[in-house]
């Protein structure tokens, strides 16, 4: 009963999200190489280490060219952000949840969860970092949106062990503790190593403009 009470909740939430999370175009979407400028803003955001999944995304939308970072999504949309349009990324064509897996000789049964790319290029920007323990060789699964919520429990299930890297908002919490009350004995919470931060892109952000503590 209470899994369908958090459930529920979630559900709330998506229906009162506005509908500007998306915008739909035509299939006038291209991707291309990163530029100076795009790296230059990564960097600002403390990001200096990028995988080869980010690309710049150009698209048109009522005839005007509009551009951002992002990654292709596992149906064929695009998860896309620009500071200047929006504080998260959000969704062209189509929304879906972004896999992206290990090479095939790092191949192992750990997943990493994600709200959505940001907190992705923040893991992989701290996975580069020695202060922190991190799973390297693992399929990192990205919900880009919480209607893509059972889509990730689902995927998630065929892993031994689940590592969660959700906001520390009230949405995020909920996330965390349906996941974790799903599967007890293989979900590991990470929250801890971003607390006092919103999310763990906030928390990379601060961490590169200031000293690393040792003690981590």
């Amino acid at each position: 009963m209470q899994y369908k009470i958090i459930t529920t909740k979630i559900n709330m939430t998506m229906n009162n999200l506005k509908i500007s999370s998306f915008i739909y175009t035509t299939d006038d979407i291209r991707l291309v190489r990163l530029n100076k400028a795009d790296k230059e803003m990564l960097k600002d955001m403390g990001f200096s280490r990028l995988p080869v999944s980010l690309s710049r995304v150009e698209f048109l939308c009522v005839n005007k060219c509009y551009q951002g970072i992002g990654m292709k999504n596992d149906i064929g949309g695009y998860e896309v952000f620009n500071p200047e349009y929006t504080q998260r990324p959000f969704s062209l064509k189509t929304t879906a949840t972004i896999t992206l897996r290990p090479h095939r000789q790092n191949v192992t049964h750990v997943c990493c969860l994600f709200y959505d790319f940001l907190d992705y290029l923040a893991f992989w920007e701290l996975k580069g970092m020695n202060h922190f323990r991190l799973p390297q060789a693992a399929t990192c699964i990205i919900m880009s949106h919480v209607s893509n919520f059972m889509h990730m429990v689902v995927d998630s299930d065929d892993f031994d062990e689940v590592y969660l890297f959700f906001p520390n908002t009230d949405l995020g919490k909920t996330i965390s503790k349906t996941l974790q009350q799903r599967n007890q004995k293989k979900t590991k919470n990470c929250d801890v190593l971003y607390k006092g931060h919103r999310n763990l892109m906030e928390f990379v952000k601060e961490l590169s403009s200031a000293e690393i503590p040792t003690c981590l």
